[in-house]
C-alpha cells in the first residue's frame, strides 16, 4: 500500500474514532440528565406539604367587630382583652399567652388604621418584600409579606435565621383586621415553615364576617 493511501486510511479511522467517541459521551450526559432530574423530582416529592386536616378546627368568633374563623384544635389561642395588648387574638401550637409570651405567637389577629404595619426599620432588612391583592369567594384582600432578617439584642444579623411574615389586611369599618403569620425559621430547613403557611392561609380562607 502506498504511503498515500496509508495516510488517507489513518485519517478516516482517526475521524471514524471521534465520531463514536462523541456519541458515547452525548449518550452518557443524557443518562447522568434524566438522573439528575429524577433527584430532583424526587427532592420536590419529599418537600412537599401534605394537605392539612381541618376536620378537627374549632371556631373563634368575635362578636363585637362582626367575625369569624377556624383555626386547628390543638392550637392554643389566647383572647388579648387588656388595652395594653395590641392584638385581638394570638395563636400557637404551644402554650402562649398574652401576658406571658406575647412575641411567640405564630398567628395574630391585630385591627390597624393603615394598610401595611410594618415600619420603615423591618422593611430596610426584609428580603423578599411582596405586596398583592388576593381575592377568597368576592372579598378582595389585601397581602403584604416577606422575610425579615433577625437580629441579636445588640443589633447585629443572626446568620440564616429569618422571620416570616404574612399580612391579610381585611376591610372592616374605617380599620383594617390584619391576620398575621409571624414564624421564625432557619433558611436551611423550611419544612416547618411550609406547614405553618398552610395553616395560615387555610385559616384565612375560613375567615367569613358574621351578621
Amino acid at each position: 500500500m502506498s504511503k498515500l493511501k496509508l495516510t488517507i486510511l489513518t485519517l478516516l479511522i482517526l475521524a471514524l474514532g471521534t465520531v463514536v467517541s462523541a456519541c458515547v459521551k452525548k449518550s452518557i450526559n443524557n443518562a447522568n440528565s434524566a438522573n439528575d432530574n429524577a433527584n430532583v423530582a424526587n427532592i420536590n416529592t419529599t418537600t412537599t406539604t401534605e394537605e392539612i386536616d381541618t376536620s378537627n378546627w374549632k371556631t373563634y368568633r368575635n362578636e363585637e367587630y362582626g367575625f369569624e374563623f377556624k383555626y386547628p384544635g390543638e392550637w392554643y389561642l389566647d383572647v388579648c382583652e387588656e388595652k395594653m395588648y395590641e392584638p385581638l387574638v394570638i395563636l400557637s401550637d404551644s402554650y402562649i399567652s398574652c401576658n406571658g409570651n406575647l412575641p411567640d405567637a405564630d398567628i395574630s389577629v391585630v385591627i390597624s388604621n393603615r394598610y401595611n404595619i410594618l415600619n420603615e426599620s423591618q422593611l430596610s432588612i426584609m428580603e423578599q418584600y411582596e405586596e398583592k391583592n388576593i381575592q377568597i369567594d368576592a372579598q378582595k384582600y389585601q397581602v403584604v409579606s416577606g422575610d425579615l432578617k433577625i437580629q441579636d439584642a445588640e443589633g447585629n444579623i443572626i446568620p440564616n435565621r429569618l422571620l416570616k411574615i404574612i399580612d391579610t389586611f381585611i376591610p372592616i369599618a374605617d380599620n383594617y383586621l390584619v391576620l398575621r403569620l409571624h414564624y421564625s425559621y432557619d433558611r436551611q430547613n423550611q419544612l416547618d415553615l411550609n406547614d405553618n403557611i398552610k395553616i395560615y392561609n387555610d385559616l384565612v380562607t375560613s375567615f367569613i364576617f358574621i351578621q
